[in-house]
């Protein structure tokens, strides 16, 4: 008998992404440059996208089908604007990453309100935009100041970039890429079980009147997103910050 040396394919991977945001921080633009066509229409005037734009980026064994959406909306909502905001919310219903975008500096309640639109385990990417033409200086405080007020999604990658000039846009891929092999990875008990008994070692659970819960293994309950089952004793009386004790291990270690 002899052993094969030929290497497992990867298996072709699709993923669907969308790129959300106010009016006019520059996603159309963002989407004509990741995929190096020029398909969505890019204008100062606002409202210049109206519809979901679709550019489809082949990669080695990736496929990754970008969709631009309508600016959301928090200011005159008419039937136009109301129509524009379901055709952002029905986007992100289907994909399996979001692009957030944000112009530097202008971070504000209308970035707040597309913030509330993610579904809850959404896989984001923050892209910071127009970084170009800034100082050094006003790089720091924007920088500090985005991570403050966007500490909530500092599970997130964060990318300043100009999309007008096509700088920093390898980076984003390279992060949309590696989230949805996150997302999509096949994860082993044993890997999962040692995770987690390294996160009890270090942290344990509070005990809840005369119960303390027990941890004992965990295995993958699905993927995109990924779902982590947890089994062992009084798991009723795990807190929510516990909860979220764990999650934060899990993101960190897969």
């Amino acid at each position: 008998m002899t052993e094969s040396n030929s290497a497992v394919a990867e298996p072709f991977r699709t993923g669907f992404v969308a790129i959300v945001g106010r009016p006019n921080v520059g996603k159309s633009t963002l989407l004509n440059r990741l995929i190096g066509q020029k398909i969505s229409i890019v204008s100062r005037k606002a409202q210049t996208t109206r519809h979901r734009v679709t550019g489809v980026l082949t990669e080695g064994q990736a496929q990754y089908i970008f969709v631009d959406t309508p600016g959301f909306q928090t200011r005159h909502k008419n039937a136009l604007n109301r129509a524009m905001n379901r055709t952002v919310t029905q986007v992100l219903a289907d994909v399996d990453l979001v692009l957030f975008v944000i112009e530097s500096g202008r971070f504000g309640p209308a970035d707040e309100q597309v913030v509330k639109l993610l579904p809850e385990g959404a896989k984001v990417i923050l892209v910071v935009n127009k970084w170009d033409g800034l100082d050094p200086y006003v790089r720091d405080q924007l920088k500090g100041d985005l991570e403050a007020k966007l500490k909530f999604l500092d599970f997130a990658n964060f990318h300043y970039v100009s999309a007008l000039k096509g700088q920093g846009l390898a980076h984003v891929f390279r992060s949309v890429d590696a989230a949805y092999k996150a997302a999509t990875a096949n994860l082993s008990t044993p890997q999962l079980t040692r995770a987690l008994i390294d996160a009890v070692a270090k942290q344990s659970p509070a005990r809840s009147g005369i119960f303390r819960p027990k941890l004992r293994y965990a295995h993958q309950g699905g993927r995109n997103p990924p779902v982590i089952v947890i089994h062992g004793n009084a798991l009723d009386k795990v807190s929510d910050s516990y909860r979220r004790y764990l999650e934060h291990v899990f993101r960190e270690v897969f």
